[in-house]
């Protein structure tokens, strides 16, 4: 807790932008709860936790996100809520409200109930787990659903296992993929204009921010580097006996 208290503090972040629920329970309310009776760290987890978002709430409330942002898919999707996001964070409406914008939500039975991962508890209780895994894959196919999404990599993680192990073709993925690839419609293309956000895939050697203008010879042009600003001024001092005497005479810095 330490240790990321000290990371985080490095940096001037409005936002600390999460795709975990538990990551974003722990990061809010669990540093807080660990330096009780301790008020300078304290004080710290508490500053951290202001900062800390979990994604959907980030998406409505920073992005403002809504049915407009989106070329709405067709695609029926439900939504699995993960126990650290509608019981611990409270979020509750946000994903819900993103998936409608984005695609046809179809609300699943008990969304809200635990899919039996929770961390290490899948481990330790593999036949409970197995048993709410298997009540929740039957609440989501009751749906007639394509797609499953949820706020959590753990649940993702679950759920997805259990799907394929059925076999029936439910894509398992995390909320912020549907926003992505269907509710933005990502698509091919051959060009792009200012402003335009462009996945590349298959070129190696090639870093987020570099510059492409060749499709023959993919190599980046040489970054730009920029002196910083600089500002140079030279005050002179009028010596002359008359200066700034005659009438209409321009202020000098002498008499300044």
């Amino acid at each position: 807790a330490l240790q990321n208290m000290d990371a985080f503090e490095k940096g001037d972040y409005d936002v600390i932008l999460t795709l975990c629920a538990s990551c974003a329970s722990q990061l809010k309310e669990g540093y807080v709860e660990l330096f009780a009776g301790q008020p300078g760290r304290q004080a710290r987890a508490k500053a951290l936790a202001d900062k800390v978002m979990d994604f959907s709430t980030f998406a409505k409330e920073k992005l403002g996100l809504s049915a407009e942002s989106f070329n709405h898919s067709d695609e029926k999707v439900t939504y699995h809520a993960s126990c650290h996001l509608c019981r611990g964070l409270g979020v509750k409406e946000a994903p819900r409200e993103l998936i409608a914008a984005a695609a046809d939500y179809v609300p699943a039975a008990e969304e809200e109930v635990c899919c039996g991962f929770g961390g290490t508890y899948s481990a330790k209780f593999p036949e409970v787990s197995a048993a709410l895994l298997r009540k929740k894959l039957d609440g989501i196919a009751d749906t007639g659903a394509a797609r499953v999404v949820m706020d959590c990599p753990g649940c993702v993680l679950q759920i997805r296992g259990g799907a394929e192990k059925d076999g029936k073709g439910l894509k398992v993925t995390h909320i912020s993929e549907l926003l992505a690839t269907e509710g933005l419609e990502r698509v091919s293309t051959e060009s792009a204009a200012p402003g335009d956000i462009v996945a590349v895939a298959g070129i190696e050697d090639i870093m987020i921010g570099e510059s492409l203008v060749d499709l023959d010879d993919p190599r980046p042009l040489p970054l730009i580097t920029v002196d910083d600003p600089a500002i140079s001024m030279t005050i002179g001092i009028n010596t002359s006996p008359m200066a700034g005497r005659t009438k209409g005479a321009k202020v000098t810095a002498r008499q300044v």
